[in-house]
């Protein structure tokens, strides 16, 4: 079954938040498709503060686990580097598809 992955970033100012959004679209979902998604999403959150979410879908639970224990250190180092101490908070989410459909 595929398994997707969600980060949640919430930044504390407008700019730092569009920065990360250019830096996920210029390079860093790529990486991540590289490593193994098949497929990335990058999003807005509706909320009080600039958040964005990336998901990301694997195509099953193994395959992710395979991104964690290889890749994932390294690129989650990238996106520490490129905010270099400007303040975000970090959610990440794991689950199951269970079902899709398509109209």
């Amino acid at each position: 079954m595929a398994f997707l992955y969600t980060v949640t970033v919430a930044f504390d100012d407008e700019a730092t938040c569009a920065d990360f959004e250019a830096w996920l679209l210029r390079s860093h979902i790529d990486d991540v498709l590289a490593a193994g998604a098949e497929r990335a999403t990058v999003a807005r959150i509706d909320a009080p503060s600039p958040t964005l979410m990336a998901q990301y879908r694997f195509p099953s639970r193994e395959a992710f686990v395979r991104y964690e224990a290889n890749e994932a250190p390294r690129l989650r180092e990238h996106g520490l580097v490129f905010l270099a101490g400007r303040p975000a908070t970090f959610q990440r989410t794991t689950a199951v598809v269970r079902a899709e459909r398509s109209w």
